[in-house]
């Protein structure tokens, strides 16, 4: 795997947690078109990603994961998009999480078969009883499947690049709503700088540190 392990995206949401309380908003049956954003609307109000490359390949499958996350990173930048290569504290819905996954192994006869997908989502904290609760929602999936005689390289860098292409152009299109754009707009002017989680961290730690036994 490169760049971050999903086992650090969960610590980082649950050190949010212990900052902030989130409680779900009560269930509205009358929720008002004007006001209410789809799942694949959410799309439309995202400018800032965290790239992960989670790299489950075996067997010498894959192995030009870094080249795939250049090109990806590229793509997302020219398209408009802020690009982090460390985990996001994401309170803000113009924030989410990009990771793509390969899958692979080589047959008997060597024959490489694989899939990868990107995937954006973010995840949510309820509260309950008492008890926090993790939950992960995503608003994009594409996966694609692969074979080769020697290795994915190929398959996965064309499979990817056709990905993210459908992931800007998803965004770019549900921006085109009225009420995503004016959302969009609103949530921009008011803007703050995303927070690595590791930012809090380090905040954590030095009040711990500061603080008397």
């Amino acid at each position: 795997m490169m760049g971050y392990s999903n086992s650090l995206l969960a610590a980082g949401v649950l050190l949010v947690g212990a900052a902030f309380s989130s409680q779900a908003p009560a269930q509205n049956n009358d929720l008002q078109p004007e006001r209410f954003l789809s799942v694949t609307q959410s799309l439309g109000l995202i400018k800032n990603v965290f790239l992960l490359i989670d790299n489950k390949a075996a067997d010498g499958c894959w192995s030009n994961a870094e080249q795939v996350r250049k090109q990806t990173q590229q793509t997302l930048e020219h398209s408009g998009f802020t690009v982090y290569d460390e985990p996001l504290l994401i309170l803000s819905p113009l924030s989410s999480n990009l990771i793509i996954t390969a899958q692979g192994s080589r047959s008997r006869e060597g024959t490489c078969y694989g899939s990868i997908q990107i995937e954006s989502y973010r995840s949510v904290l309820d509260e309950s009883e008492g008890v926090q609760i993790q939950y992960q929602g995503r608003n994009f999936s594409q996966s694609t499947v692969a074979h080769g005689r020697k290795n994915l390289n190929a398959a996965f860098l064309s499979a990817t690049a056709t990905q993210t292409t459908a992931f800007t152009a998803a965004v770019e299109a549900n921006r085109k709503s009225p009420i995503v754009s004016n959302t969009f707009a609103k949530l921009t002017a008011q803007e703050i700088k995303p927070l690595p989680v590791r930012v809090l961290a380090d905040v954590f730690r030095n009040v711990q540190a500061n603080t008397p036994p």
